[in-house]
């Protein structure tokens, strides 16, 4: 008996026991999986918060320099009106006339260039277009290696007096495109030939009557001009009647539909009445 229970033990002691590991607790896996989730998220989350663009906090209406922005609006205003009147130039050149009309200096082109943060190259370009019209002329003091600008006179004087200069050459230039025009159609016949030289012919008339009002009205000049000095120069009686025609003018002029008065009204038809 003793040798049948000392060879049971040697037999049970060499057979391999199921021991039981360390497992992990309920829910252990669950918590170690988000975590390693969470931690792949991370630099992703990171990454698009840095590529996100930041809002700039607007400033408040106590923070907005009122004089920067009167300026900034004078410079835009002036710069659309000379850039729609003056072909060539450009509305950087009608800021310039503003930043040496408010200026009351003249500036250099460097000091140009800085104050309204434009290129070198579009400043000089803008200051040759408006020395060519007449409203910006360039200076050099004695004793200076550089060039000054300003304007040619009182703003806006001197852009009224360069429009005025440009209007009267251009209506001097449709004269002679009309006399041209009329010179290469010569003799010609026919009905096409007919119709262009009436209407070549009422062209040049037009033109010929605003060369004729230029040079009795408006003053021949080369220069600024002050429009309100000439106003004030003129009698209130006859400032009121020239108002007068003005309206009366207006009033007749074909600016309506065909077969409408100015007021909308159907216009009636009229026959002369001839006196024996």
């Amino acid at each position: 008996m003793l040798f049948l229970r000392s060879d049971l033990m040697r037999k049970s002691a060499s057979i391999p026991q199921n021991r039981p590991q360390n497992r992990p607790q309920n829910g252990e896996p669950a918590r170690a999986e988000a975590a390693r989730a969470e931690a792949a998220r991370a630099p992703r989350a990171t990454a698009a918060r840095a590529s996100a663009p930041t809002s700039k906090p607007q400033p408040s209406a106590s923070q907005v320099d009122p004089v920067q922005t009167a300026r900034a609006a004078m410079l835009d205003g002036v710069g659309r009106e000379i850039a729609a009147s003056f072909p060539g130039i450009t509305r950087l050149g009608g800021q310039i006339v503003a930043a040496l009309y408010l200026e009351g200096a003249p500036l250099s082109m460097d000091e140009l260039s800085e104050m309204l943060g434009r290129s070198k190259s579009n400043v000089f370009a803008n200051l040759r277009a408006l020395e060519a019209a007449g409203i910006a002329v360039r200076q050099r003091a004695s004793g200076t290696r550089h060039d000054t600008f300003a304007l040619r006179g009182k703003y806006p004087d001197v852009v009224v007096g360069a429009y005025l200069s440009r209007l009267r050459r251009v209506v001097v230039d449709k004269v002679s495109l009309c006399n041209r025009s009329l010179e290469l159609l010569g003799e010609a016949e026919g009905d096409e030939a007919d119709a262009l030289r009436d209407k070549l012919t009422s062209l040049r008339r037009k033109y010929e009557r605003f060369a004729t009002v230029f040079a009795d009205i408006v003053p021949m000049t080369d220069g600024p001009v002050d429009l309100e000095e000439i106003i004030d120069a003129v009698p209130e009686t006859m400032m009121q009647m020239l108002a007068a025609m003005a309206k009366r003018a207006l009033a007749r002029s074909p600016s309506s539909p065909s077969g409408t008065t100015t007021s909308g009204e159907p216009q009636r038809a009229t026959t002369a009445i001839k006196r024996p």
